[in-house]
């Protein structure tokens, strides 16, 4: 006959055979526990959106580029069938060209053309920081903003983002994100909890430079939306590629 002591000895060897065999029946296909499925709700239902063609990045005279901007716009719509088409020259030589009348001149061309359900006209500019100057950071494009940024108060990134919320506007987008020279280095894309709610695109037109960058400032919080878009200086605005 065993004594208590014996019997008390005897507990943990059984306490290892029962999880050992525990451990073998989880081990059994027919008896590992799964996890639930989980279902996610779609994005958008099927069918909830039309797709239009248009680009957002194109020069005129204006700038650096070709024809005028009446042109350009003709063109994109009747030669290239375009829905919508932006025109953004470049703000140095719209904020020194005839003291900014150009940019009031484009904002009056955009709405003429504009009609409802046919055609969109949209007036943007592209800040650049110093028309290729020796400040290290990008381009972005604007669109839609009542008046040019102040080009004193947007020599530094932190500058341009103060501006930028200031500014009364519709939204921009980050052109030319994996460029780290000259004018286009957005400081490995540095996260401004204010300019987010205006910085809504980016451009992704050459994926293996630009989209580690998208998911970079996504990463870093930004909410944008990916862009592949001309970068037009030349009067084939919407037929060159």
């Amino acid at each position: 006959m065993r004594s208590s002591k014996d019997r008390r000895r005897v507990h943990p060897i059984r306490v290892m055979l029962l999880v050992s065999f525990t451990l073998f029946l989880l081990a059994l296909p027919g008896l590992r526990p799964t996890e639930p499925e989980r279902s996610f709700p779609p994005v958008c239902r099927e069918g909830a959106f039309e797709v239009y063609y248009g680009t957002l990045h194109a020069h005129t005279y204006f700038s650096d580029g070709e024809r005028f901007p009446a042109e350009a716009f003709v063109y994109a719509r009747d030669r290239a069938g375009l829905d919508f088409f932006a025109v953004t020259d470049h703000m140095e030589q719209l904020y020194y060209g005839r003291g900014g009348s150009e940019w009031s001149r484009l904002r009056r061309l955009a709405r003429d053309v504009t009609e409802p359900g046919v055609f969109v006209g949209i007036a943007g500019y592209e800040w650049g920081n110093g028309y290729k100057g020796p400040i290290p950071y990008g381009h972005c494009n604007l669109f839609e903003f009542e008046d040019l940024l102040d080009i004193a108060k947007t020599v530094t990134l932190d500058g341009f983002y103060r501006e930028l919320v200031r500014a009364r506007g519709s939204l921009a987008k980050f052109n030319h994100p994996n460029y780290k020279a000259w004018t286009n280095n957005w400081n490995e894309m540095e996260y401004h909890a204010d300019a987010d709610r205006k910085m809504a695109l980016i451009r992704v037109e050459f994926p293996d430079l630009e989209e580690p960058v998208f998911r970079m400032a996504l990463d870093k919080g930004w909410h944008l939306a990916p862009v592949s878009s001309q970068d037009n200086h030349h009067a084939d605005w919407g037929t060159k590629n």
